[in-house]
């Protein structure tokens, strides 16, 4: 998408923050209207474009004249990202196999971390198997969701009520909250994990995974990969021993990262990246795995991160 101007953390590039223009007020606020945007659409690019479009909209709307900014501003996020997603969705209707959402190789709430307790529920909604989760939605839903639930977006009407209410009862029942942040036992287990991978070690990988455990690869139309999820930590343990095979080389290389707020890593191969993994761990086993290797969602992997 072609822009007049391109938006960066301080607004427009080449225009600094000015209480006249509504930069200011654009940059305060670029951070969650970045986050709202990911949340609905799952793509760091699109995320970008609607913010884009959304300064676009404000500029043009004269900010001095609108009453509650921030306000305004997420009213046309959401409207922009909803386009986005009902646009993506007839193309992600055919995608081969399951679809994942762009992923974030950072930690996207060390910059503006916000109250504990709401950052617990803002980092819950950026992991894979949250995002994952919101595709079973329509995208009203979703917009809704994201607005009412993750957001806590003021009163809405009766309808919007009851859009979110059916919303929160479908991604409860599919993902129960358990979210916590990362700790030491957590990293311990993902590397037992990573070396029970490596050496093929079924039985060490059986003990690792809980009893429900559930893998979802993206590798799109391009990359070998599951085209179903994976049920279950024996058929999980073989299959994750048959991927160590594939990494099991002198010219593979893992890196760790916090990927989208969860333990993770980056898998290159001949230094070429071949896939990103991220692990959900709870009560010291590995309750879900997300492996993304479509190339046009790893190359997210570079893009500069600036939300909540």
């Amino acid at each position: 998408m072609e822009h007049d101007a391109t938006v960066g953390v301080d607004g427009p590039k080449g225009i600094q923050p000015g209480a006249d223009d509504g930069t200011a007020v654009f940059a305060a606020e670029r951070p969650r209207l970045t986050g709202i945007a990911y949340r609905i659409t799952g793509s760091l690019a699109d995320a970008d474009d609607v913010v884009q479009e959304a300064w676009l909209r404000f500029s043009n709307a004269g900010p001095g004249t609108i009453e509650r900014p921030a306000a305004w501003l997420t009213t046309v996020v959401a409207r922009i990202a909803l386009d986005h997603l009902k646009a993506a969705r007839r193309e992600r209707e055919v995608y081969v196999g399951p679809w994942l959402p762009e992923p974030i190789a950072s930690d996207p709430l060390a910059v503006s971390r916000p109250g504990p307790e709401e950052m617990a529920v803002l980092a819950s909604s950026l992991t894979l198997g949250f995002l994952h989760v919101l595709e079973t939605l329509s995208p009203v839903e979703r917009v809704v969701f994201v607005l009412a639930d993750v957001f806590d977006v003021g009163k809405s009407p009766e309808a919007c009520r009851q859009l979110a209410s059916r919303a929160r009862r479908r991604v409860h029942d599919a993902r129960p909250q358990r979210y916590s942040p990362p700790d030491d036992e957590a990293a311990r287990v993902v590397a037992e994990m990573l070396a029970a991978t490596t050496a093929g070690d079924i039985d060490g990988l059986v003990k690792l995974l809980a009893e429900d455990a559930v893998l979802v690869s993206d590798g799109g139309p391009h990359k070998r990969a599951a085209r179903y999820p994976i049920r279950g930590r024996d058929r999980l343990a073989r299959f994750l021993a048959n991927v160590g095979k594939r990494y099991d080389t002198a010219h593979a290389a893992l890196e760790p990262v916090a990927l989208n707020g969860e333990l993770g890593i980056v898998v290159s191969l001949n230094g070429q990246r071949e896939a990103a993994m991220s692990f959900e761990v709870e009560d010291g086993l590995v309750r879900e795995v997300h492996i993304i290797a479509a190339d046009e969602k790893l190359a997210a992997l570079d893009r500069p991160v600036d939300m909540v």
